[in-house]
């Protein structure tokens, strides 16, 4: 890392693999929040789910530093 600290990622976080808006408006943006208070900090967007915004306004509203939290997500080659 540039600062030279090293961080410890957690295994565990939140997956929002299934969730899309044909759950609901907000219902991925809640499901964040709440793992959020509880303490999770690794979280897996799945681009395809289309959450983007939900997971975006859930860190924001949490208010959060970006530097305390890990996000990754993954891609298909083809349109899934």
């Amino acid at each position: 890392m540039a600062d030279g600290k090293s961080i410890k990622i957690p295994s565990g976080g939140l997956s929002t693999f299934g969730a899309s808006i044909a759950d609901g408006i907000g219902w991925c943006k809640e499901a964040t929040l709440a793992a959020l208070k509880a303490g999770y900090r690794p979280l897996d967007c799945f681009w395809a789910c289309d959450v983007d915004l939900d997971i975006g306004q859930a860190i924001r509203e949490f208010g959060i530093p970006r530097s305390e939290i890990f996000i990754t997500t993954k891609f298909c080659l083809i349109i899934c």
